[in-house]
């Protein structure tokens, strides 16, 4: 699936085709990566299987069955049994309606949260209507427009049929068809107005399994991770002092994908460990930390036992470094999950995708630290993480055409997005830094590099002449 992003804040378009194990924005800064890496988070966590919202706020009702025959031909009853009938365009929207309301409940309300100065996400140079299209194939997608703080939703290639099947009896609908798939509710009901209520209820996950499995689960790290984590543990603090002493003490505000990442490290279970990840995490600590790192099971802090000295303190307390990298190491371990066929009832014979987005991943890192890092996350790619990263690491991209030349990763299941902002229109991908089997040309950072070369040269010749 693409997830086409079109006239958000700063952004005319960015496409993250989630098909690729790895993704990287590049960009000067404010071009709007850490807006677009915001968007897919909420879009993700909208279609992801822990949106009950999704699947159970959705259900029609009594009032909903006299609504629904008035979307069926008036000779219902004279047509004859197994006929397929028909609904009318009225019915279609009335279901499209009922999902449009579901996602004003949990995109858009996402979306607000992650940013609250505001619930227009128009893009300011062009004045264009804000969208975010889900491709599924060419003709066959999904498509959010936000217009006047509401949120419409439109189906390109899908629900363009809409049929139910009559019973044996005659008196109610046995099953329903979407295009070319076909739900079975395997109960009997007394009208067709029942029966159709109950088939639509079953049919909502055959509707939208492919983007669902398309989205997975997600996980976010914002960029300066170790000091937010330590000011909402602070905060946290003085919440439980305000709650009992009756102080009036304002807090900030939290945008959706920072509050997750707090959530995740307070709530995490210590007792579940990731297996598929425990090498990497290991890697990372022996070769990055040089020591342990854990979640207490108690405080929910994120500790770190220096190996040479045996010292143990919280992360916060040890270098920039460890406070960097202890959270990656933590959500690695404890906290993301794969979820297997048998996890999640729905669609059990489908294996689930991951996606980890990572704001900043160099900050606060020695070039020597942000190789071995980008190490870890080619491995990641490899068991089935999807690693979408914004960066502006120089360092780590010369590591990634490395691991291609090596082979660690295919450059075909990369995508790199150089994000530049052009006049009244936004920014883009300006399409020059996509990788090859040779590597990923450095269209980025080479400017910069070849500016300071030539001041370099003429504060020389100004010092020693010419010559």
């Amino acid at each position: 699936m693409i997830v086409e992003i079109r006239n958000f804040g700063p952004i005319e378009k960015v496409s993250f085709d989630l098909s690729k194990d790895m993704h990287l924005l590049y960009g000067k800064n404010s071009v709007g990566k850490s807006y677009a890496m915001y968007v897919l988070y909420c879009v993700l966590k909208a279609f992801s299987l822990d949106n009950t919202i999704l699947f159970f706020d959705y259900k029609y009702d009594d009032a909903d069955t006299s609504k629904l025959a008035n979307y069926f031909p008036p000779n219902l009853q004279e047509l004859p049994i197994h006929q397929k009938v028909e609904f009318t365009e009225g019915g279609r929207d009335f279901i499209i309606g009922r999902l449009q309301s579901t996602f004003q409940n949990t995109l858009f309300k996402f979306l607000q949260e992650s940013f609250p100065k505001g619930s227009s996400f128009q893009n300011g140079y062009t004045n264009q209507k804000s969208e975010i299209e889900l491709i599924l194939e060419p003709n066959k997608s999904l498509v959010f427009s936000f217009i006047d703080s509401k949120l419409k939703v439109s189906f390109n290639g899908i629900l363009n049929k809409i049929a139910f099947n009559k019973s044996e009896s005659g008196s109610y609908f046995q099953s329903v068809s979407f295009d070319d798939h076909n739900v079975t509710a395997g109960t009997p009901y007394y009208t067709y107005g029942d029966s159709a209520a109950n088939l639509l209820n079953y049919a909502r996950e055959t509707l939208l399994k492919d983007f669902v499995l398309a989205s997975g689960n997600v996980y976010f790290l914002p960029a300066s991770r170790g000091a937010i984590y330590d000011c909402l543990n602070t905060f946290a603090v003085h919440a439980a002092l305000n709650s009992s002493q009756q102080n009036n003490i304002s807090f900030p505000k939290l945008r959706l994908p920072v509050r997750d990442y707090f959530i995740n490290l307070a709530t995490s279970d210590t007792t579940k460990t990731n297996s598929n990840t425990e090498s990497i995490c290991e890697q990372l600590e022996n070769e990055i930390l040089e020591g342990k790192v854990y979640l207490d099971p108690d405080t929910k802090e994120v500790r770190f036992i220096q190996s040479n000295i045996n010292l143990n303190i919280k992360s916060n307390d040890a270098s920039s470094l460890v406070e960097e990298i202890a959270p990656l190491v933590v959500f690695l371990r404890n906290i993301i999950t794969f979820q297997t066929p048998s996890t999640f009832h729905f669609y059990p014979n489908d294996e689930i995708p991951v996606y980890f987005l990572v704001e900043e991943p160099e900050s606060f890192l020695h070039p020597e630290a942000q190789i071995k890092l980008m190490e870890a996350f080619v491995k990641l790619s490899n068991i089935g993480i999807h690693i979408i990263l914004a960066s502006h690491s120089d360092t780590m991209l010369n590591k990634l055409n490395n691991c291609i030349l090596k082979k660690d990763i295919s450059f075909n299941a990369i995508q790199i997005q150089h994000l530049v902002m052009q006049a009244n229109l936004g920014s883009k991908d300006k399409g020059d830094m996509n990788p090859n089997a040779e590597g990923i040309d450095d269209n980025n950072f080479i400017d910069s590099a070849r500016d300071l070369y030539d001041e370099r040269v003429d504060l020389l010749d100004n010092l020693y002449g010419p010559n």
